[in-house]
């Protein structure tokens, strides 16, 4: 007799493994491009942020020969060559590039949650029945009339053990499915076919007669009906890993984003270092002059004794500026050269040339409500929170889901699949042809602890982590627009700052010429000109500062509202935004 019941049963158990399978599938959250920070100039592919001009004078970048022997390397740097350099060969970008690979095996381990499992067994038992016979033979001699006469017996052992061997074996396929469904698909070979070329063969629990030994084949499925059962919850964990892969590539493109702000940071603040010496320099060799016509004066007799500590006072004061100021410059560039860091010999070996110069942008302050919005999209740590969140809502289905009772439903086939043959004797004439003996067991399953009180505590523990996280949302993003009006802030003072400095800058250097002159026809004294040069000399720092601020200003008004990585042309995972809607 045919069994359609099993071909019945397998289509449905395919049909079953490619819901699960398609199930997988779809769960897949969008797809974001492979992990690669690297400067493009394709700033088409997202949505522009609200417009502010470029900051940047733009050059080509020409690397330096090799230096000659013994003489550091020099390096001669735009903004736009720093920003590449760092993202090529930063060492701490290089360590934050390795978490989403470390991500995505989470993903591949929950993946395997649903990969079929094959298994085998196969187990050889000897069995040694060590039996004696005592037989008693009589004991026979010959008399004189050469007649046999038994006197009494003799006692012989025998040995009559014996040797059997059993085999057993089983082979199996196992899988998992999303739908909450385990099937199960295994065969036992007979002893027979396990234990080709013995004299002795059996199954545990068989005669000796193993030409109708029978292969056993079983399928089982369960399903679960309600705690484990569904899509829903069985692909939490691999969703939840998804989203924490996301979540690490949106952590790489903040740190990237930070990366670029600070590399530009510093490499206007090397910039200002780099005037500074170039200021404090001519102030010293204008307090140096002023020293040497004090010094004429007073031996001409046109100026009193007491002038002379004071042009010396001021001629030290401007040495230790100076100092200061080489100080600075060697801290800036070393910071400059670690976020580069161009080779591994490059803290010690390499010196630093600017070829970019501040430039002074029109910059619209109208915008910030724009700003403010963008950065609500855009900013990666608004968009981890979102993620975030989202893992919560899985989990929630998960622990909701360990409320319900276990109930499951069962099903198993097993068929001896018998080998048609022949008797051991041909005992009759009798053969048999075909033999399908197929066994059918279908049940339920169920239990429910008490209270169930662990799932219960686990779940609330849910809804409280949801509720925690939600509310960290509103605040970070009520912070992040802190960030942003606050940058807006910041780049209207920078602004105003420009033009101020500028002006209190020709001020002072007219009050300084003036006090000169003055001096030069005895109307003022080397103190009141030292005064003078002083003056100007801080208004010289501060128009160059102001500038420097203003230009970062800039740039953290970009990195504020999470546009600077677009501004900058560089690509980087985690550039779409993710939405989030709260459920009940």
């Amino acid at each position: 007799m045919k069994s359609s019941i099993w071909r019945g049963l397998v289509l449905a158990v395919g049909l079953l493994g490619l819901t699960g399978c398609a199930a997988i599938e779809f769960s897949k959250t969008p797809v974001v491009p492979e992990l690669s920070v690297r400067p493009t100039d394709d700033k088409t592919e997202h949505a522009s942020p609200p417009p502010l001009p470029e900051t940047l004078e733009t050059k080509e970048f020409e690397p330096t020969p090799e230096p000659a022997e013994g003489k550091p390397e020099t390096l001669n740097l735009t903004v736009e060559a720093a920003i590449a350099m760092a993202l090529e060969n930063n060492q701490a970008l290089q360590v934050e590039q390795i978490n989403p690979a470390l991500a995505r095996t989470t993903v591949t381990e929950q993946r395997a949650v649903f990969d079929p499992t094959l298994a085998g067994a196969f187990t050889r038992t000897r069995n040694r029945n060590e039996r004696e016979l005592a037989i008693d033979e009589p004991l026979r001699v010959t008399d004189e009339n050469g007649e046999l006469q038994t006197i009494g017996t003799v006692r012989r052992r025998v040995d009559t053990s014996t040797t059997s061997y059993f085999s057993t074996g089983v082979a199996g396929l196992d899988q998992y499915l999303p739908t909450g469904t385990s099937i199960g698909v295994s065969i036992s070979p007979s002893s027979d076919s396990l234990n080709l070329g013995s004299s002795n063969r059996s199954l545990v629990g068989a005669g000796n007669d193993t030409t109708g030994d029978a292969n056993l084949l079983e399928l089982s499925v369960t399903q679960r009906l309600l705690r484990g059962g569904g899509l829903g919850v069985n692909l939490a964990s691999l969703r939840q890993a998804r989203l924490a892969y996301l979540s690490s590539e949106y952590n790489l493109r903040g740190f990237a984003e930070s990366l670029v702000a600070q590399v530009e940071n510093t490499y206007w603040d090397y910039y200002l270092s780099k005037r500074q010496i170039v200021i404090f320099e001519n102030s010293l060799d204008l307090a140096l002059q002023q020293e040497n016509e004090v010094n004429t004066r007073i031996e001409v007799g046109k100026l009193a004794e007491s002038e002379r500590a004071a042009a010396q006072a001021e001629v030290a004061q401007r040495r230790s500026l100076l100092i200061n100021a080489r100080s600075n410059m060697a801290q800036a560039r070393l910071e400059l050269v670690r976020l580069l860091n161009p080779s591994p010999e490059a803290l010690r070996a390499v010196d630093l040339e600017l070829a970019s110069e501040p430039l002074m942008p029109e910059v619209n302050l109208s915008e910030v409500e724009d700003s403010v919005q963008l950065a609500r999209r855009m900013r990666p740590e608004l968009n981890q929170a979102r993620l975030l969140l989202q893992q919560d809502e899985l989990e929630l289905v998960r622990t909701r889901n360990g409320l319900l009772p276990q109930l499951d439903i069962f099903l198993t086939l097993s068929q001896e699949l018998s080998s048609t043959g022949y008797g051991s004797a041909f005992e009759g004439t009798s053969r048999v042809l075909e033999d399908d003996n197929v066994q059918t067991s279908a049940g339920i399953q169920f239990s429910y602890p008490i209270g169930n009180r662990a799932a219960r505590a686990q779940h609330q523990r849910a809804l409280f982590g949801r509720e925690q996280d939600f509310e960290s949302l509103k605040n970070l993003e009520q912070l992040v627009e802190q960030d942003v009006r606050g940058a807006y802030i910041e780049l209207s003072r920078a602004r105003e700052q420009v033009s101020a400095t500028e002006a209190t800058r020709k001020l002072q250097e007219l009050t300084a010429q003036t006090e000169v002159e003055k001096f030069r026809v005895g109307k003022s004294t080397s103190l009141l000109v030292s005064q003078a040069q002083r003056d100007f000399l801080e208004a010289q720092i501060n128009e160059v500062d102001s500038h420097t601020a203003f230009l970062q200003a800039i740039v953290n008004l970009y990195y504020s509202d999470g546009s600077l990585l677009l501004r900058r042309g560089v690509m980087c995972p985690g550039a779409d935004p993710v939405k989030f809607e709260r459920m009940s």
